[in-house]
């Protein structure tokens, strides 16, 4: 079941209505409200108890990325008069310069934002949200989700990749702005670890090595050796 979101909250719930009889009975469904950049999906208490009635999941659409709202912040937006939901699957143009310095010029920007009465709901949801965003990621690069804060802090969301599909999956618990960002792999510790292989000049290669803990072997003995000398000689008796 496909929504296209307008302006008008009652319209939107006119065909929340007309989409909940026209539900199969082979099982949930999964309610999408698709979004355009300049959207905002208004929703009053009564389009959430219908959809709650209708026992339904609810994805909103943006362009190539999807948000998924998990039942407990369904039954949260639920007791709310009304809720407006602003999903933006470009977002790059929302985030201030730290984000901007933060992000890099080709990450893959989404916005999320829940509010209700004009105020955010974006830390009291009390459920999570699924999210994915279409993001190619540049060749040898990894793709990493971060949450990124107004002064350009990053936290990885410890997303999934589908290189196939070319998709970045996370989920979060509050709205804010999120990043792909591609970045280049870390090295691992085979490749920081010395090889052990003699790759200059004599004394400096790793086999010399073998070199220096025979001589300290020898030495040792040498004192052990002049130990018992001096032991024995200290012993001697003259008449």
């Amino acid at each position: 079941m496909t929504i296209i979101v307008t302006g008008d909250p009652d319209e939107v719930l006119k065909r929340i209505d007309e989409a909940i009889g026209e539900q199969s009975t082979d099982g949930p469904a999964v309610m999408k409200f698709s979004m355009t950049d300049e959207s905002v999906l208004n929703l009053t208490k009564a389009a959430f108890e219908a959809i709650l009635g209708a026992g339904t999941g609810v994805e909103v659409v943006s362009g190539d990325s999807t948000m998924s709202l998990s039942e407990e912040v369904l039954g949260t937006l639920s007791g709310k008069e009304d809720v407006s939901i602003d999903f933006r699957g470009s977002a790059a143009d929302r985030m201030n310069a730290a984000q901007r310095d933060a992000a890099g010029p080709d990450a893959t920007v989404v916005e999320l934002r829940i509010c209700s009465g004009g105020e955010s709901l974006g830390n009291s949801l009390n459920g999570t949200l699924s999210v994915t965003v279409k993001h190619e990621a540049a060749e040898g690069k990894i793709p990493v989700a971060y949450y990124i804060d107004e002064q350009g802090g990053k936290q990885d969301m410890h997303g999934t990749y589908d290189a196939a599909k070319g998709e970045m999956s996370f989920v979060t618990t509050h709205c804010s702005i999120y990043a792909v960002v591609d970045e280049a792999p870390a090295s691992s510790d085979a490749d920081d670890a010395p090889s052990g292989e003699d790759d200059g000049p004599a004394g400096e290669g790793g086999d010399n090595t073998l070199l220096y803990i025979g001589a300290a072997i020898a030495a040792v003995v040498l004192i052990a050796v002049a130990a018992v000398l001096i032991s024995r000689r200290s012993r001697t008796t003259f008449p």
